[in-house]
């Protein structure tokens, strides 16, 4: 495993699917190492989420959008530990992010009470 492709969105990915305008529905979505998970099994570890589906294709969760937008606030959560990740032809360093996108306007006009989906694809 390399890490995780992470959507974070206030409907799912087959709501998305069926919705033309869809991708609005997006507010972040970044990639992130093998740690790149640990801020959002903090978030149901202390009841601020919940995991509705594991397996990296794709763990699946739902929480409030206030803790998740908190985090979100300055940018995707940071990771605190890390290791690099080698490949055969690739060197991803402890605590890599890539390809970040946050919508800023879509994110202040969150309501904190809405039902956010999380999506964590496995970049295997």
């Amino acid at each position: 495993m390399i890490g995780w492709s992470i959507v974070v969105a206030t409907k799912s990915r087959d709501e998305r699917a069926r919705d033309p305008d869809g991708e609005v529905a997006v507010l972040a979505s970044w990639e992130a190492g093998v740690e790149g998970l640990d801020w959002l099994e903090a978030l149901v570890a202390q009841g601020n989420a919940v995991k509705l589906q594991r397996g990296g294709y794709p763990n699946l969760y739902r929480a409030p959008a206030g803790p998740v937008l908190d985090l979100l606030h300055d940018g995707p959560p940071q990771v605190e530990r890390g290791m690099p990740i080698y490949g055969d032809d690739y060197v991803m360093p402890a605590g890599w992010q890539d390809h970040v996108r946050l919508h800023a306007d879509r994110i202040e006009r969150c309501p904190r009470d809405h039902q956010l989906v999380i999506e964590a694809w496995d970049l295997s």
